[in-house]
């Protein structure tokens, strides 16, 4: 695994959760690195946030996330989670597929934690909808294609 997703730089709690995606659910290698990826924006965005910082690519990839505890996580409310989302499409410019991905993650890790680990207290997550995805046509072969 590269540097990207050392272990030991996560919360126990996301270390936990990827466990769990992992050995229980038995996720793909690729899907809980993308679960990682994700929570851990979440988790600097949510600490710059908390704590009066920037959270321009920069001032966030400088700060350690590693000993983030429940209480950091139970504090969290629905409106930071939306403002995250909000964060993710004009800061960071991710289309609605990548925004809800990263929901997903945020929302699959609070109902573990709350359901299975019960290490939290309340899901924040469990009520905000996805954002929504552009419908595209059906794409149609023509008499010579067919």
């Amino acid at each position: 695994m590269s540097e990207a997703y050392n272990m030991s730089d996560y919360p126990e709690l996301v270390r936990k959760f990827c466990a769990y995606k992992s050995g229980i659910q038995e996720r793909s290698p690729k899907t809980v690195q993308e679960y990682m990826l994700d929570l851990r924006i979440f988790c600097k965005y949510m600490y710059a946030k908390k704590n009066g910082l920037s959270h321009d690519d920069e001032a966030l990839e400088k700060i350690d996330i590693s000993g983030l505890e429940a209480d950091f996580f139970a504090s969290i409310t629905s409106d930071e989670i939306y403002d995250f989302i909000y964060y993710a499409k004009f800061e960071r410019k991710n289309g609605a597929a990548a925004r809800s991905r990263k929901l997903s993650a945020i929302k699959s890790f609070y109902k573990y934690h709350t359901q299975k680990s019960r290490l939290l207290p309340a899901n924040p997550a469990a009520d905000i909808e996805g954002p929504r995805k552009p419908k595209e046509l059906p794409k149609y072969l023509s008499l010579n294609e067919s």
